[in-house]
């Protein structure tokens, strides 16, 4: 058997598992002046990083780190737009730096921190020559599986892909670890880089961790080899999961239809999956929510030749935005944060923050705050680690696109495989984005933290309006959730649209009584926090003004399982001041999702129950009828609305049509 290049890599790098709930430690002190005005720094991220904030601005008193929370789904396409248009943040942090996001990264090659890491590792962070990025901690992908519940099927944990399919079929027949919709497997992440991880791990036990697999990948990587041929007999195993039915092959490709990703943790703590592909950081929230079972996490199997094998990558891939070298302060204070971040402390912080498993810093040791046992330790002793970032992003995303619309039944495999060799070969995507000029906005409308869902915004009102304007409804509302993007002052393309409104979910207008209204938005303000990641079910608005009393102080703040803010409705009427009365009758525009179109279940509908028009699993809406689905998506909406205004240049402003008002603090 021969051992990758990463057994190094593993022996080099310390296994770190945390617990649920952990102390930073560790933390040091650097003497530095005091400054009248500290240096912001500033960073996008799609997970907290409260710990590295704190060891940052604790040891450089001039210091001040801004990191702005992004939803997972837009985090690199929503990276490049404001790096386009002037907007992005001082430290890059992307899931994968692709061409055209190296392209805005400074050249670190100079600074002695770059040094600090694994040669090999460090090999896929050069770009043209230059040292772009660094890697953040690593996270190990694999199978999490209920092992109580394979007990109570009679079987013991499977070691081959037979065996594995084996156990699927058993709780299929009998409904052990079955969710309402039939599946008793599924898929954590839903973006291409990740199905692309994912289906990529697959072939690594037969093919990509053998000896024939590492010549074909070097011939690959220097465009001397194709997927089409070769690909077509590993990929059965993944095949076959679809055609089974034992996942639900929609939910497979969520990102390209209406519906969404299934809640793993959710559904592995409620025994409603018997086993899920993820990382070992959701193995550690499962454990945490559910401490009666016994979860474990299998390594990716092969057909019983071969030795099974876990896969990992950096969580993320840390920069420095070009721009910065304008200003010698603000890049200082950059290049001393990534210093930190490159140190033992540092990268404690952040596997604390991100829940990850191994750093990839080999110039000193770096201790974990507590280990939990996954499964997989056996296979990181022995070297079975196969580093996934040995593929570029962009071949990883069309990868798993083509291979999950195959799943589908939308696209043939040689197809598919044919559409990532010729990306490799020739090195652009087929880009199936709509550049065309469609017009363009006076100033910035910002989607930024989360701002969608808490309060009025400028971009929240500016697609209501389309949405009232194509609908003809005197009230017209969207939730915050299905507002992905900002737009910037100047030149607006179709693309940005799509970005904004990426959904394709569809209006639908209806004739309602003020008591659903009333109902309707009281469910929008349910889930507002401040302390982690706010509801997506928050409602931008036309034809209404409604206020809102926040408190602050009635959300807990303990991480999984905590309470929202507490909410109260104070008034709602029509912009003319003229209050909504129950008994009376409103034609609003919705969307199908909030009617029910995708079901309930895992979230579906955002709870919008009193709209349901579509939904066969729940009772049908009273107060509420069906006027007209028209069809039309938000971002055809919006295409409509500029083509309507194509004379003038675009503008939209908060003006009062939703008031939020906010008491109470937040402990910790």
């Amino acid at each position: 058997m021969v051992k990758k290049w990463t057994v190094l890599l593993a022996g080099l790098s310390v296994l770190l598992l945390m617990g649920c709930r952990t102390g930073m430690k560790g933390v040091f002190k650097v003497s530095v002046p005091r400054k009248e005005e500290k240096t912001v720094v500033t960073a996008l991220y799609h997970k907290r990083l409260d710990r590295f904030e704190e060891l940052v601005e604790s040891t450089y008193e001039d210091i001040d780190l801004e990191v702005e929370p992004s939803t997972l789904s837009t985090y690199n396409s929503d990276i490049l737009r404001r790096l386009r248009n002037g907007h992005g943040k001082d430290l890059i942090l992307t899931s994968m730096p692709n061409s055209e996001i190296a392209d805005y990264m400074l050249d670190l090659s100079a600074e002695e921190f770059s040094v600090r890491y694994g040669d090999a590792t460090m090999e896929t962070m050069r770009y043209q020559g230059r040292t772009i990025c660094l890697p953040m901690p690593g996270i190990y992908r694999g199978t999490v599986i209920n092992q109580t519940l394979v007990e109570q099927l009679g079987r013991e944990v499977p070691r081959t892909r037979e065996e594995f399919l084996a156990l699927l079929q058993a709780a299929s027949e009998t409904g052990t670890g079955m969710g309402e919709d039939g599946a008793v497997f599924a898929v954590r992440d839903i973006d291409g880089i990740s199905l692309g991880e994912m289906f990529i791990s697959s072939i690594v036990p037969d093919f990509l961790g053998t000896m024939e697999g590492e010549r074909w990948l070097g011939a690959f990587l220097n465009k001397e080899a194709a997927m089409e041929g070769v690909m077509e007999s590993q990929l059965q195993f993944v095949l076959e999961l679809a055609r089974k039915g034992y996942t639900d092959p929609g939910r497979i490709a969520a990102f390209s239809s209406s519906k969404r990703g299934v809640d793993v943790v959710r559904r592995m703590v409620d025994r409603e999956l018997l086993a899920a592909y993820a990382t070992s950081d959701i193995l550690k929230e499962i454990r945490c929510e559910n401490t009666e079972d016994v979860f474990m996490m299998l390594p990716f199997l092969g057909s019983g030749e071969h030795s099974a094998w876990v896969t990992a990558a950096p969580a993320a891939y840390l920069g420095i935005n070009r721009v910065v070298e304008e200003d010698e302060k603000r890049l200082d204070a950059c290049k001393r944060v990534l210093n930190l971040f490159s140190t033992a402390v540092g990268q404690e912080a952040v596997l604390e923050d991100t829940q990850t498993d191994r750093s990839y810093l080999v110039t000193q040791e770096v201790r974990s705050a507590g280990k939990s046992h996954t499964g997989l330790e056996d296979y990181v002793e022995w070297g079975y680690v196969y580093d996934l970032n040995r593929f570029h992003s962009d071949i990883l995303w069309l990868f798993g696109r083509n291979i999950a619309q195959v799943c589908n039944g939308w696209m043939e495999l040689p197809q598919a495989l044919a559409e990532v060799d010729d990306l490799n070969r020739n090195g652009t995507i087929h880009n199936e984005g709509d550049h065309t000029l469609i017009g363009s906005v006076s100033e910035d409308l910002l989607y930024e933290n989360y701002n969608t869902r808490y309060g009025e915004t400028a971009i929240g009102n500016l697609i209501t309006d389309a949405v009232a304007e194509v609908s003809g409804a005197d009230i017209a509302v969207i939730n915050g959730g299905a507002i992905r993007a900002s737009l910037y002052a100047g030149d607006v393309y179709i693309s940005d649209l799509a970005a904004v409104c990426p959904y394709r979910n569809t209006i639908v207008t209806v004739e309602m009584t003020g008591a659903v209204l009333r109902e309707m938005l009281e469910n929008g303000i349910s889930e507002i926090y401040y302390h982690r990641t706010p509801g997506g079910k928050f409602l931008q608005v036309h034809g209404l003004h409604y206020a809102v009393s926040v408190d602050r102080s009635a959300e807990t703040a303990d991480g999984l399982g905590s309470e929202p803010a507490g909410t109260e409705l104070i008034s709602m009427t029509l912009p003319d001041g003229t209050p909504i009365r129950d008994d009376k009758s409103y034609k609003v525009a919705v969307t199908s999702y909030m009617c029910g179109i995708s079901g309930y279940e895992d979230g579906g509908g955002d709870g919008y129950t009193m709209l349901n028009l579509f939904s066969h699993e729940l009772p049908k809406a009273e107060g509420v009828i069906l006027l007209e689905d028209t069809g039309i998506t938000h971002e055809e909406a919006l295409i409509r609305y500029f083509r309507n205004h194509n004379r003038e240049e675009i503008t939209s402003e908060t003006e009062g049509r939703i008031t939020v008002r906010v008491t109470g603090g937040l402990d910790g």
